[in-house]
């Protein structure tokens, strides 16, 4: 348990300090791996308060979903499972941002590939064609979540020692001046392959989703050819439509 010793000079109540201690407690990776968190009366034994007021620490992180409580087993840090509209393509650091959940990138990698029969079709371009690949693989609690694979157009000028930690999209805009206008998408499940597995980190029974994406530019110009696997257990894609006028 790492140390944070309260402070009763202080005009926060106590109740409130242990919140705090407790929400710095839970990012320890030994309680994001699952870990059983301990007990009250330990908690409230080692920083000299009543069992009550650990309690009503604790309900707080319960209330925002931070921990769950099971009788019998005992408090473990809940992992979210983030739920995203498929619509919002555009920037996945930004909406996960505006959710309030910190991207970590796990993995940025280059490099220029010919092109295969699949790719070239998709973006218009002469099977064998050089072109640039990016592998991005991204997550958050400390957990790798998504793996982006991008193919990407010549015609955009990019080259392997960019900063592609910056949003894709502004890079090629700022390269080049192309915009990403529009996007068409393929979803479906899939059996992982071993690559797959060992760069997100998971079993082989883990469910992934399989998300294929083609970009274009205003003038219906393919850009970018993308396929990105999901962790299904941690990610939940959604779509909102409306009934005809």
């Amino acid at each position: 348990m790492i140390s944070s010793p309260l402070d009763r000079s202080m005009p926060v109540p106590l109740h409130e300090q242990v919140e705090q201690y407790l929400r710095r407690l839970i990012v320890d990776p030994s309680y994001q791996r699952g870990e059983l968190l301990p007990d009250e009366i330990s908690i409230a034994q080692s920083l000299g308060v009543s069992r009550n007021t650990v309690r009503a620490g604790m309900s707080r992180l319960i209330q925002d979903g931070l921990i769950e409580r099971r009788a019998g087993v005992g408090t473990r840090v809940v992992h979210r499972n983030l739920r995203t509209d498929i619509k919002a393509w555009h920037s996945f650091t930004k909406e996960l941002q505006d959710k309030g959940i910190a991207v970590q990138t796990f993995k940025i990698e280059t490099k220029v590939v010919s092109a295969s029969k699949d790719v070239g079709l998709r973006l218009h371009l002469r099977r064998g064609t050089r072109v640039l690949r990016l592998d991005r693989v991204r997550g958050w609690d400390d957990e790798p979540v998504v793996y982006f694979r991008s193919y990407l157009h010549p015609r955009l000028l990019l080259a392997p020692d960019m900063d592609f930690t910056l949003p894709l999209y502004t890079v090629i805009e700022r390269t080049s001046g192309i915009t990403a206008d529009h996007a068409r998408e393929e979803l479906t499940a899939i059996v992982p392959l071993p690559r797959i597995l060992r760069e997100l980190a998971v079993e082989a029974s883990t469910p992934l989703l399989l998300r294929r994406r083609l970009v274009f530019d205003p003038a219906h110009r393919p850009i970018e050819f993308s396929e990105i696997h999901y962790r299904s257990d941690r990610f939940t894609l959604t779509l909102d439509t409306r009934s005809g006028a």
